[in-house]
C-alpha cells in the first residue's frame, strides 16, 4: 500500500492490503410497521434519470452512456455512467447542489514542487465559540472532488515464483510517467493542494485514489490517468519501493489478524491462489529473484493485466456532468486496451478442493501477539459475492452474531464464559471473493470460557442446531430489509473520497442501476438459498483456530512468512459426534422483535427562521448547562444529544482512572442486550471516559434517541444492584490484558512516554495495570456511588429536535441518575491536567519494546513552543503543511529510514509545540541514526524557510484556507467539532473562522520567525525532547545497555497467571551520548519540572 494523506483526510483505515480488523459489519435491522416507507424500485427523480439508452441519446463522442444508478431520495447529486471506446467504465458525480464555476486561471499548470499536510492526532479540536454576530452571512464553504479508479486484478494473478508482485506494482506506477517523469510529481501537485492519495492491493483488484480542489482536479487526473497509460516503472525506483514494501511487512508483522490470515492461506490447496504470500518482502522480491527478472517481470504483468475495459472509475466534484464527462475522455480515453489475458477466478473452474481439508478440518492451538484468549470457527462456503440480491450470509450474520435475550452471546455472557462474539463474512478478499466465501464465528472468551472450552463449543453447535431445526425466519429479514431501505432512504452524504472508492468497487461486481444501493439492499427473500449456506456449518468441515498466550501444550509449527508458532490436531471424533447430535438449549430463540426501530421520519418545521450558525445556550446554571442548535442544512430525520458529567475524581489517580475505564466497560455489559437493538436499529451510542469528564452520546434517528439515553440512565442508577462479583472479575482480567496489550504497540507505547513525561497527571498503560490488582469490588462500588455525588452536566443537542424535546431528554437523564444528597460541582473543582515546561536543551527518553517479536522503532522529536494563541497555531499547522512532504520524501522515499513519516502539531492544554515521527526498523538503521537524521532535516528546513518561493508559500496558505472551509458532509462531523469546544472548556465555536482569518493574515516572515524561536532560537537551546522506542533484534542493539541493570522488562508472574505481575520500562542509553542526556525515571524527571499556568487556546 502507498500511503500519503492531507490534514483533511477523515479517518479511515489505512493499512488496507489484506484487511481482517474489523471484519464483521453489524447487520441493519429493520421493521415491518406500517409507517414505514414503502419499497420503491424507482423514485419521482430516479424514474427521471433512469432513462434507458434508447430513451437518451445512448453515444458521444468517445464513447457511451450506460443505465444510470438508482439513488437514494436524500442524494441530491447527479450521476451518469459512461463506456469509454476503450472499454473502461466511468461514472461521474455531479454534485450540483453545490457546483461552481472554474475561471481559465484554474486550470493552469502548477508548480509540482513537493509540499503536504497530515493528518493530526493532538490538533483536531478545531471547534470554536459563538462569533462576534450571531446571525452571519453564509460564507463559502469547500468540498474536495475525488476521484477513485479499480483495476481487475489484484494478489491471486501473482505468479508464483514472485510473490508480491501486484502489491509492488501498485507502488512502482507512482514512480513516474513517460508524460510526467518526475518522480513523485503526483503526491507533489496534490499535497501542495491541500489533497491526498492513497492505493491498496486486494485479492482480485487494486484501488488508487485521490482528492483535490475542483480547481486542480483536470490536472489531478491527467497525472493520475498517465500511471495507467504509460508509467515508466523506472528500474532505479526498484530498490526503494522494495524497502518500503519490506517496511510495510514487517509494520504487519506484529498483527495478529494478519498472522492469522496468512496461517488460513496456508490451508489452500494447490490450485488455490489464496495460499499465496500477497504481501511481497525482500525475500521474494529481492532474494528470489534478480533485479533484471523483477523488471522485466512488473513490466510484463502491467502491460497485461492493466487494460482499460477492467478498468473501473469514479469521479465526484462541483461540476457538471458535461464537464465531468469531457475530463474524464480527455484524460483517460487513451488508457490502452489489451486483447484479454486476465485470470479466471471462480468456483465453477476448479474441479478440486479449494483447501485441503485435512489442514482446514482440524484445531489450531495459535500464539497470539497479544496477550488474548480467543476461539474462532471457520467455514469454507461457495462464493457469495454476486448474490446481492439476497444477500444470504448477511442474515445469517445477524442472526448468530445478535446479542439480545436468546442469543448464543447472551448464554455464554450469563455462564461467564465470554465477553464478545463476532459472526459473519470478512470483507477482505482472502475472506469473500469470487472462488469460496469464509464463514467464522470469532469468540473471546474469558479464563473461565477457556477453561470451560467444550461446553463453549457444545453451545455455538447447540444455537446452529436450532437455526436449522426450523425454515428461515421471513419476520427477520423483513426487519433487516425495511431498516436497510430506512438506511438507505436518509442516507447521509460521504467525503467524495469515500464515495468514489465505494462506487469504483461496486463497479467491479454489480450492473450500473445498482451501483449505488447494490451494497446496501436486501432486494429479495430466498429461504432456500439462506438454508443451503446455513447447511453448510457443519461439525465435519469446521476449522478452529485457539489463540491463547501461552498455550499449556508445547506449539511444535511455525508459519512460514509470519513465523506464528501453532500446533494441529485432528478434532477428536467425540467432539464432532457431541456437536452433530446436541440438544438445543432451551434458553436459545430467534431475536425479538425491535421497538427502536423508527417510525416517524418528520422533519422539524422551522418556520423560515433564521438559525444561529452557531450553537446557543438555552439553559445555564449551577448543575446544567444546555446548548443547542437546530438543524437547517442536512434536513433529515437524526439527531444527537451529548452529555459531559463532570466529576472531580475522573483524574483523581491511576486507581480511580482504571475504576472508571472498568464503570464504563461494565455498565455496558450489563445494557448489552438492549444496547445491541439500538445498534441495529442504527442508533450509535458512546460511554467513554473523556479528557473533560464521562461522555454519553447517541446518534441517530431522532424519534429513538430518549429511549436510548433513558436506557443508559437507568443502567447507571441501577448499577450498584447489578454488578456481580463474577462479573466484575471477569473485566478485572479483561481489563490487565487490555493494559498489557497496549504497552506492546510501539507507536502507543512511544505516545504514553511522550505524554507521561510532560502532562500531570497522565496515567499510562503501564501505570494502570499495576494499580488494577489493588482494586476489590468494595473499593469499585464505593468510588462509582461517588462519581455523581458531586457533579457538572454540560450537554449539546443538535440535528432535527426541537429544544424541548432535547431538554426533557438531558432532564430525564439527570433526573434518573441522581443519588440522594447530590452535590454541585463548583467550576474551581473542575479536574485540570497540568502541561509542565520541559526545560531548554535536549532530553531522551529510550525504552526498550515490549513486544520481544517486534523489530519496529518508534522515534518522535518533539519542540515545545509554551502557551498559544489561534494565530499561532494556524501558522504552525502552515508550516507542518508545508514540511510534511518534503519530510516524507526526503526520510521515506530516498533515506528508507522507515514506512511511516509524519510530523504534526501538539496542542495541550493550550501548550503548543511540533513533532516529527519515523517508524523504523532495527534490522535496517539505529535510532540514533534516525534521530540524526531526523534532525538534519527539520534543521535545514527550519533554516530555510525564509527562502521559500513567495508562490509555493501562498498556494499552501490556499490550499489550508481551503480545507479549513470544508462544508460538513454529516451532521456528526459538526456535532462532533461542537461538542470538542465544551469537552475542552474552550466554547470557542467559530474556530474554524477565526483560523482562517489568521492564515490569510500570516506571510512566510511571521511563520520562520514562529517556528525558529523555538526549533532553532538564536539565543538559548529548544525545549525539545526525543522519545525512542527501540525494537528487538540483538546484533543490531549491542550498544545499547539499560540504565539499571536491576531493572526488568517484565516481572515473572508469582502464579499461573499469562500475564506478568507488573509492568516496568526498561530504560535504554547509548554510550555514544553522555549518560544525562537519557531520562531514566519518567515520573521522578516529570514531578522535578515546572508546570504552565492554566491555559486555553481561545484568542
Amino acid at each position: 500500500m502507498k500511503a500519503t494523506q492531507s490534514l483533511c483526510q477523515r479517518v479511515r483505515n489505512i493499512f488496507r492490503h489484506r484487511v481482517s480488523t474489523s471484519m464483521f459489519k453489524k447487520p441493519k435491522l429493520d421493521s415491518t410497521s406500517s409507517k414505514l416507507p414503502e419499497r420503491k424500485p424507482e423514485n419521482e427523480n430516479n424514474r427521471k434519470m433512469s432513462k434507458s439508452p434508447e430513451e437518451m441519446k445512448s453515444r458521444f463522442s468517445g464513447g457511451e452512456f450506460l443505465p444510470i444508478p438508482i439513488k437514494s431520495d436524500s442524494d441530491s447529486k447527479d450521476y451518469q455512467v459512461i463506456k469509454l471506446s476503450n472499454g473502461l467504465i466511468a461514472t461521474l458525480v455531479s454534485d450540483k447542489k453545490h457546483l461552481i464555476e472554474l475561471g481559465t486561471h484554474d486550470e493552469e499548470e502548477s508548480n509540482p514542487e513537493s509540499v503536504s499536510a497530515d493528518n493530526r492526532d493532538d490538533a483536531d479540536s478545531q471547534s470554536g465559540s459563538e462569533s462576534e454576530s450571531e446571525y452571519e452571512k453564509e460564507e463559502k464553504k469547500e468540498k474536495l472532488a475525488a476521484c477513485c479508479l479499480s483495476v481487475e486484478v489484484g494478489s491471486f494473478s501473482d505468479p508464483d515464483q514472485i510473490q508480491g508482485l501486484s502489491h509492488f506494482l501498485e507502488h512502482m506506477v507512482f514512480m513516474g510517467s513517460e508524460k510526467y517523469p518526475k518522480e513523485n510529481e503526483f503526491d507533489a501537485f496534490i499535497k501542495r493542494h491541500g489533497g491526498s492519495d492513497n492505493a491498496f492491493t486486494e485479492c482480485e483488484y487494486t484501488t488508487y485514489y485521490f482528492e483535490c480542489p475542483e480547481q486542480h482536479l483536470l490536472k489531478a487526473m491527467d497525472i493520475f490517468s498517465q500511471f495507467f497509460t504509460a508509467p515508466l516503472l523506472k528500474s532505479e525506483a526498484i530498490d526503494r519501493e522494495r524497502e518500503a514494501i519490506e517496511s510495510e511487512f514487517q509494520e504487519a508483522f506484529p498483527n495478529d489478524s494478519h498472522r492469522k490470515d496468512q496461517l488460513l492461506s496456508s490451508f489452500a490447496s494447490p490450485h488455490n491462489p489464496a495460499r499465496k504470500f500477497t504481501w511481497g518482502n525482500q525475500y521474494t522480491l529481492k532474494d528470489n529473484v534478480n533485479d533484471e527478472h523483477l523488471y522485466n517481470a512488473v513490466q510484463e504483468y502491467r502491460k497485461r493485466h492493466y487494460s482499460a475495459d477492467r478498468m473501473k472509475l469514479a469521479v465526484q466534484g462541483r461540476l457538471t456532468l458535461d464537464q465531468l464527462r469531457e475530463w474524464t475522455v480527455e484524460c483517460f480515453s487513451s488508457v490502452p486496451r489489451v486483447p484479454n489475458q486476465a485470470d479466471e477466478f471462480n468456483s465453477e473452474g476448479h474441479s478440486h478442493p479449494l483447501f485441503d481439508m485435512e489442514k482446514f478440518h482440524r484445531f489450531y492451538y495459535v500464539e497470539p501477539v497479544r496477550d488474548m484468549t480467543e476461539i474462532e470457527l471457520r467455514w469454507v462456503l461457495p462464493s457469495a459475492l454476486r448474490l446481492y440480491k439476497t444477500k444470504p450470509l448477511k442474515y445469517l450474520a445477524f442472526i448468530i452474531g445478535h446479542e439480545g435475550k436468546g442469543s448464543l452471546l447472551s448464554h455464554l455472557k450469563r455462564n461467564l464464559w465470554a465477553l464478545e462474539l463476532r459472526a459473519g463474512c470478512a470483507e477482505d478478499g482472502l475472506n469473500t471473493n469470487e472462488l469460496y466465501t469464509i464463514f467464522t464465528i470469532s469468540i473471546v472468551l474469558t479464563d473461565t470460557g477457556s477453561r470451560a472450552l467444550e461446553d463453549v463449543l457444545r453451545a455455538t453447535f447447540s444455537y446452529l442446531k436450532m437455526l436449522k431445526q426450523s425454515p428461515p425466519n421471513k419476520r427477520i429479514f423483513d426487519e433487516i430489509q425495511s431498516l436497510s431501505d430506512i438506511g438507505f432512504r436518509f442516507q447521509e452524504e460521504s467525503p467524495a473520497v469515500d464515495t468514489v472508492e465505494s462506487i469504483s468497487q461496486s463497479m467491479l461486481l454489480l450492473p450500473p442501476t445498482e451501483y449505488l444501493r447494490g451494497d446496501e439492499l436486501m432486494f429479495e427473500y430466498d429461504p432456500q438459498e439462506i438454508d443451503r449456506f446455513l447447511q453448510g456449518l457443519t461439525p465435519t468441515a469446521v476449522n478452529i483456530m485457539y489463540m491463547r498466550k501461552p498455550h499449556s501444550v508445547q506449539l511444535d509449527q511455525e508459519e512460514f512468512w509470519f513465523k506464528t508458532k501453532y500446533k494441529s490436531e485432528p478434532i477428536p471424533e467425540k467432539w464432532t459426534n457431541n456437536w452433530e447430535n446436541v440438544e438445543v438449549f432451551p434458553e436459545f430463540h430467534l431475536p425479538e422483535k425491535n421497538r427502536y426501530i423508527p417510525t416517524d421520519f418528520a422533519i422539524i418545521d422551522l418556520h423560515d427562521a433564521k438559525i444561529p450558525k452557531y450553537p446557543r445556550k438555552i439553559r445555564n446554571n449551577e448543575l446544567v448547562e444546555i446548548w443547542y442548535r437546530e438543524d437547517d442544512i442536512f434536513k433529515l430525520p437524526i439527531a444527537s444529544v451529548d452529555l459531559l458529567i463532570i466529576t472531580p475524581y475522573l483524574i483523581e489517580s491511576a486507581e480511580t482512572s482504571v475504576i472508571l475505564d472498568l464503570f464504563v466497560k461494565i455498565l455496558h455489559h450489563n445494557l448489552a442486550e438492549e444496547l445491541y437493538h439500538a445498534s441495529a436499529a442504527d442508533l450509535e451510542y458512546s460511554i467513554a471516559v473523556r479528557s473533560g469528564g464521562l461522555h454519553i452520546g447517541v446518534y441517530g434517528y431522532n424519534q429513538r434517541l430518549n429511549l436510548l439515553v433513558d436506557l443508559i440512565a437507568q443502567g447507571i442508577k441501577d448499577f450498584d444492584n447489578a454488578v456481580q462479583e463474577n462479573v466484575f472479575e471477569a473485566y478485572k482480567t479483561l481489563h490487565k490484558r487490555m493494559y498489557f496489550n497496549a504497552t506492546l504497540k510501539t507507536e502507543n507505547l512511544a505516545k504514553e512516554i511522550r505524554l507521561g513525561s510532560y502532562t500531570d497527571p497522565y496515567y499510562s498503560s503501564a501505570e494502570k495495570y499495576r494499580h488494577l490488582k489493588n482494586v476489590d469490588l468494595e473499593k469499585f462500588k464505593n468510588c462509582v456511588k461517588k462519581l455523581f455525588g458531586e457533579v457538572h452536566y454540560q450537554a449539546l443537542v443538535q440535528g432535527n429536535i426541537n429544544s424541548k424535546d432535547g431538554e426533557e431528554i438531558v432532564d430525564s437523564f439527570i433526573e434518573t441518575t441522581a443519588p440522594p444528597n447530590r452535590e454541585v460541582l463548583a467550576v474551581e473543582r473542575f479536574p485540570r491536567q497540568r502541561t509542565k515546561i520541559i526545560p531548554r536543551g535536549e532530553k531522551c527518553v529510550r525504552v526498550e519494546s515490549f513486544n520481544m517479536d517486534d523489530r519496529n522503532c518508534v522515534t518522535t522529536i518533539y519542540f515545545q513552543l509554551g502557551p498559544g494563541t489561534i494565530k499561532q497555531h494556524a501558522a504552525l499547522e502552515l508550516f507542518v503543511l508545508m514540511m510534511d512532504e518534503p519530510l516524507f520524501d526526503t526520510l521515506r522515499t530516498q533515506q528508507q529510514l522507515g514506512y511511516d513519516v509524519s510530523t504534526t502539531v501538539r496542542e495541550s492544554d493550550g501548550i503548543l509545540g511540533i513533532s516529527a515521527m519515523v517508524r523504523s526498523q532495527i534490522s535496517k538503521h539505529t535510532v540514533d541514526h534516525v534521530k540524526e537524521r531526523m534532525d538534519e532535516f527539520v534543521l535545514g528546513f527550519v533554516t530555510s524557510f525564509r527562502d521559500t518561493p513567495d508562490d509555493v508559500f501562498e498556494d499552501a496558505q490556499e490550499s489550508l484556507i481551503n480545507i479549513k472551509s470544508h462544508v460538513d458532509t454529516y451532521l456528526k462531523e459538526e456535532t462532533k467539532r461542537n461538542f470538542e469546544e465544551i469537552q475542552n472548556q474552550e466554547f470557542v465555536f467559530n474556530r474554524l473562522e477565526k483560523e482562517i482569518d489568521s492564515i490569510a493574515q500570516l506571510d512566510k516572515y511571521q511563520v520562520a520567525d514562529l517556528v525558529t524561536s523555538f526549533i532553532a532560537p538564536e539565543d538559548s537551546a529548544p525545549r525539545k525532547l526525543v522519545v525512542q522506542v527501540v525494537g528487538h533484534r540483538e546484533d543490531v542493539q549491542s550498544n545499547l545497555v539499560p540504565t539499571d541493570d536491576k531493572e526488568e522488562n517484565i516481572v515473572p508472574a508469582s502464579d499461573d497467571s499469562t500475564l506478568p505481575e507488573d509492568i516496568v520500562y526498561k530504560f535504554l542509553r547509548s554510550d555514544d551520548f553522555p549518560a544525562e542526556y537519557f531520562v531514566s525515571d519518567i515520573s521522578e524527571w516529570n514531578g522535578s519540572l515546572p508546570e504552565y499556568p492554566p491555559h486555553k487556546l481561545v484568542e
